[in-house]
């Protein structure tokens, strides 16, 4: 699951990059193509519908994925949620059920393996849990960074961290400012 998803991203990408700074469109077609046969190919093969909230299974030899399980089963769900896969209700239903099965993820010592799993930080900032995110956040700077990033905290997390920040940031400015009424106050 979570390779598929990487590389159906790798896809869009590219064909994005095709279309939009090379100048190249029918090579993008043919890229966007390859990544809306993926994309399906995801949707019909590790998407289990019939398993309460639609998990994927994370891998077609494993069809039987449980919440009880946090690696990989649950932070494989991550995937597919920052890939904004399936619907939006699917995506919100099964992050609600992810953050039920494992309550307090965003400290390191509410998962199971205590790795820093900063990819889940961001998938929480994109699906705007910006609650979880800031845990997250918080946690990850007094264990991982303050720590000088020990292992097994990767490069890789490091990027998920900023992208995690930046996403929650970025929801920040958007947010309407707040307007003062000079007549209400006394």
């Amino acid at each position: 699951l979570m390779d598929n998803v990487e590389a159906y991203q790798g896809l869009s990408d590219y064909a994005w990059l095709l279309k939009n700074v090379l100048s190249q469109s029918a090579q993008s077609l043919v890229y966007a193509w390859r990544a809306a046969a993926m994309r399906s190919a995801i949707g019909q093969h590790l998407r289990l519908a019939s398993k309460t909230p639609g998990m994927y299974a994370w891998a077609t030899d494993q069809l039987t994925p449980s919440w009880n399980n946090w690696y990989p089963d649950s932070v494989a769900q991550a995937w597919p949620l920052k890939a904004a896969l399936g619907t939006s209700k699917q995506r919100s239903t099964l992050w609600a059920t992810f953050e039920a099965s494992w309550p307090g993820w965003a400290t390191t010592a509410s998962n199971p393996d205590g790795s820093p799993w900063c990819v889940l930080g961001y998938t929480a900032a994109l699906l705007g849990d910006t609650a979880a995110a800031d845990a997250f956040l918080e946690n990850s700077q007094v264990t991982w960074v303050n720590a000088g990033r020990p292992w097994p905290y990767t490069i890789m997390d490091s990027a998920y961290r900023a992208l995690t920040a930046e996403t929650i940031s970025a929801a920040a400015s958007r947010l309407p400012t707040p307007s003062f009424d000079s007549t209400v106050a006394t």
